[in-house]
């Protein structure tokens, strides 16, 4: 019975360092170092940026296998028409009810508009509800994902470029009836007059020709677009004035364009000057244009006395200005102090063939 015994409590010792040892050799591989197993990594959906078709970004998570290799943008599906402010860009948007009547402008003056800090994917008001014409020498045209039709011009007088965009008749489905037709009728007149595109692909243009569009702040990182990010999203009407294709595979020479015909201004007027000024005060004239045009050159003199003998202006640093996208322009200048120029004194302002002069008291400096 002994010898039973022991041999039991042998054999129990023998299993339990058995157990041990493979519970020790165990250990010793999981905190060898060897690879390790990367932690889960968990899809997250951002909405996209202005001007950026993706659908989103995939980031890891917190506690995500450092050394992994970062993931990246989501890549657009060719043929969606569910693209960044997409509802914007096709006037399918609650806010698209504003007029269509084009301001002439220039490329390099709607490169230099101010960007808003925010783009939010709603129209911005006023900047986005202004309808543009210029002049634009044509580069490439392509179609990308969302087979947009993407015309690159430049300023004819520089090389400030920006870019105009034709939608697809599949995505401006959510557009009033009218726009529709806008938006099908010129497309199909841009692909009559410089040739097809091949289903994203891309070519070169030539020639020059007048475009108007919708004012859209899109993105500022796209091949071409202008530095501000502003451009003509979607394009309403397209003029080439020739027969001639402007695709340079055209035997064909590009036509000499007809220079484009700019809106006359057809009154001028002046606000903020009061009507009684002290000789010593700053005074501010904003002149304002009718219609509101971009980039008309404005010019004011100032007469001192009622005599009007006109000093020019540069003699209170006055220099012939701009008006911006709202057709206004403002001077700023110091009313001489000589007892001499007391009196009545006048301003006259002149925007291209219009002009206007307005009156106002000058009393002599204080002591």
């Amino acid at each position: 019975m002994r010898t039973r015994s022991t041999t039991r409590r042998t054999l129990g010792s023998l299993l339990f360092a058995f157990g041990s040892l493979l519970a020790l050799g165990s250990l010793l591989f999981a905190l060898s170092p060897g690879e390790s197993t990367a932690a889960p990594v968990y899809k997250v959906t951002l909405p996209g940026l202005s001007g950026d078709d993706s659908s989103g970004a995939t980031y890891a998570t917190p506690g995500a296998n450092p050394t992994a290799s970062p993931t990246t943008s989501a890549t657009p599906i060719p043929g969606s028409c569910n693209y960044d402010r997409a509802a914007v860009k096709t006037l399918s948007d609650p806010a698209a009810g504003f007029g269509r009547t084009p301001k002439t402008t220039g490329v390099t003056l709607l490169t230099l508009l101010p960007r808003p800090a925010l783009v939010p994917q709603a129209r911005i008001p006023g900047d986005e509800t202004a309808v543009y014409s210029v002049v634009g020498s044509l580069t490439s045209v392509s179609m990308n994902a969302s087979r947009e039709l993407v015309v690159l011009i430049t300023d004819p007088a520089n090389t400030k470029s920006m870019l105009l965009y034709f939608p697809h008749k599949d995505c401006i489905k959510g557009a009033a009836v009218d726009d529709q037709v806008t938006m099908n009728k010129v497309r199909a007149e841009f692909e009559d007059a410089c040739g097809d595109v091949s289903e994203y692909g891309s070519k070169q243009l030539r020639g020059q020709a007048t475009f108007s569009g919708v004012a859209h702040w899109g993105s500022t990182t796209t091949p071409g677009a202008a530095p501000n990010g502003m451009e003509l999203h979607p394009v309403l009407s397209f003029a080439y004035g020739s027969s001639v294709s402007c695709d340079p595979d055209d035997p064909q020479p590009a036509p000499t364009p007809t220079p484009p015909s700019v809106p006359t201004v057809k009154s001028v007027s002046i606000s903020g000057v009061p009507n009684n000024i002290q000789a010593g005060d700053e005074v501010t004239a904003t002149v304002q244009v009718s219609p509101a045009l971009l980039g008309v050159t404005c010019e004011i003199v100032y007469y001192p006395a009622v005599i009007f003998l006109p000093r020019p202006s540069q003699n209170v640093g006055l220099s012939p200005a701009e008006t911006d996208a709202f057709g206004r322009v403002s001077f700023t200048w110091t009313i001489p102090t000589p007892a001499s120029y007391a009196g009545q004194g006048a301003i006259d302002a002149k925007c291209g063939t219009a002009s206007v002069r307005i009156f106002f008291f000058i009393s002599p400096a204080g002591p």
